[in-house]
């Protein structure tokens, strides 16, 4: 399933059409209230990325898909905060920016093996749930602002 109403949709659909493939589906861009369910229903979610774009950026729809316990396959340089975060977390496989066979063969690998896959997406899980849950966001704060009152104290 694609989703979204990219500049290249129209180049995709045609080339699912002319390809005969039948399990593509391409869907407009979804209102905010279905990203959960959507990303949900995903056996495995890609974040796209061409060659220098990563180093600016981690898509949210990485943290969308591992706060859904799914494995992320990101094309992303190796030295990227994307690279990074997915190794940390132990959730997803990194592959070079634009390149199409690495790409297909991580999803096959994902598809062959739906033990790994499931181990990815709650080790995702898992690691959303540790960083950015609202009680670890509260913790990190009430950590952070005792250390301030502290200095303060002291200083």
């Amino acid at each position: 399933m694609v989703i979204g109403d990219g500049a290249g949709r129209a180049k995709l659909e045609q080339a699912v059409r002319e390809s005969g493939v039948s399990n593509i589906m391409c869907l407009p861009f979804q209102p905010f209230s279905r990203v959960p369910d959507t990303y949900a229903t995903a056996d495995v979610c890609i974040s796209p990325m061409k060659f220098g774009f990563s180093y600016d950026t981690v898509p949210s729809k990485i943290y969308t898909a591992m706060s859904a316990a799914r494995p992320v396959i990101s094309a992303c340089e190796d030295d990227t905060e994307s690279a990074h975060l997915l190794r940390e977390a132990e959730a997803g496989i990194v592959v070079a920016p634009e390149s199409a066979t690495e790409m297909a063969e991580a999803i096959m690998q994902l598809r062959h093996s739906p033990e790994l896959a499931r181990r990815l997406g709650a080790n995702a899980r898992g690691w959303v749930v540790a960083h950015y849950s609202k009680t670890a966001v509260v913790a990190e704060y009430d950590r952070v602002m005792r250390l301030v009152s502290q200095a303060a104290r002291r200083g």
